[in-house]
């Protein structure tokens, strides 16, 4: 794998998913609207759009209409709520591995509220129909998500309490997004695109590692958002990388002075655990021992990316779970070489690109970089 990228270069970013499959369901549910996405878009901005049309267009059917997530978590999640307030019939689905992550919690909410939904062979059958609540409880010990689709129906509800448990829930950001977005429905759909700051995090990585360019503009992307992830740019100093909004995005350039040395430093990722593959192999190539806390989600995944982490990373350097909350990887002890390898990326689109960078140094190949798609369609076009 080699990487097409020189010097200055301006980087294209896919929109931040987060803020726009919000944009999508704010939209539809007040609006009566279903914005216009483009080509571009990751793939799970379109599984979204494409779950919206199906409830838009089959509203008051008897018979059952399919709305299949495939792989995107966050789709099966917010269209589940969207599903139990909209009047028809409706089959949630996806794919294996979908089906398989945490949601229970989301369904017993809405079922405390009335929601009709029910286990099927290969989903949930969910009868839509008017719900009301004043007040809700919901369980987000597994995923913020939960939270954000309660959120998201509310004012459809007549809901004026949410609590939460556990305080603070982890990838808190998330949730304070969709408040945040909420709380001013009508005006969602005229938000600015901005770029997906958990997209980022990779070229704050690619700088950081390699050392024939010193900087790069990563286009549409802001310091001040709603991103929780703009964390990225601070977690990097660390690393070497200083960041100055411009005109067209962000410009990330190598510090010559930072403190780059062998000190160990720690991260707590509770709010942030998407970023932790990539971190964990900056750490391991740009030799740094490094501990990444705080993430008792990441096997609940698209992969079970904590254990995917662990054994990948054994073949260049000593890494080891301390428990199932953090991850130690000790890169002043990395190999400088490793024969041929080909990597699993599990079909996981943060794998992927977290292993992409391995290239940088190693004789990698991945076995599936197309999943990249997910979140980040403009990537093939760097990579050969």
């Amino acid at each position: 794998m080699r990487f097409h990228v020189t010097d200055g270069q301006s980087i294209t970013l896919n929109s931040s998913k987060s803020l726009l499959i919000r944009q999508l369901i704010i939209s539809f549910l007040y609006n009566d609207k279903i914005l216009e996405i483009s080509n571009q878009d990751a793939d799970d901005v379109k599984i979204v759009y494409q779950g919206l049309l199906v409830l838009q267009q089959n509203r008051n059917r008897s018979d059952f209409s399919t709305i299949d997530v495939k792989d995107c978590g966050a789709a099966e999640r917010f269209l589940m709520a969207v599903a139990a307030i909209t009047p028809g019939n409706w089959l949630l689905t996806g794919n294996a591995r979908l089906l398989k992550r945490p949601i229970l919690p989301l369904i017993s909410a809405l079922q405390s509220i009335g929601a009709d939904i029910q286990s099927a062979a290969n989903g949930w059958k969910i009868i839509g129909k008017s719900l009301t609540a004043n007040s809700l409880t919901v369980d987000c010990a597994q995923s913020s998500q939960f939270a954000s689709a309660i959120a998201l129906i509310s004012k459809k509800v007549g809901l004026e309490a949410l609590t939460t448990i556990p305080s603070p829930l982890p990838s808190a950001p998330y949730f304070a997004m969709t408040q945040r977005m909420m709380a001013s429905p009508s005006q969602c759909q005229s938000l600015q695109r901005e770029g997906d700051w958990s997209t980022a995090i990779f070229w704050y990585a690619f700088l950081a590692v390699q050392t024939e360019i010193t900087s790069l503009i990563l286009n549409d992307l802001r310091l001040k958002t709603l991103q929780g992830d703009v964390i990225v740019a601070d977690i990097f100093q660390h690393f070497g990388i200083q960041s100055e909004e411009t005109v067209n995005g962000v410009r990330i350039s190598k510090n010559i002075k930072a403190e780059t040395g062998n000190r160990h430093l720690c991260f707590d990722l509770t709010n942030h655990p998407d970023l932790a593959p990539v971190m964990a192999v900056t750490a391991l190539l740009c030799g740094r021992n490094v501990t990444l806390n705080g993430l008792q989600t990441l096997n609940q995944k698209e992969s079970r990316r904590l254990d995917v982490l662990e054994e990948t990373l054994s073949h260049f350097t000593i890494v080891k779970q301390r428990d199932s909350r953090s991850l130690e990887i000790w890169g002043e002890n990395a190999v400088s070489d490793v024969a041929p390898i080909e990597l699993n990326t599990f079909g996981d689109h943060r794998i992927a690109m977290a292993f992409a960078l391995l290239a940088l140094r190693y004789a990698v190949t991945l076995s599936d970089t197309n999943c990249i798609s997910k979140s980040y369609p403009a990537f093939a076009g760097y990579v050969c």
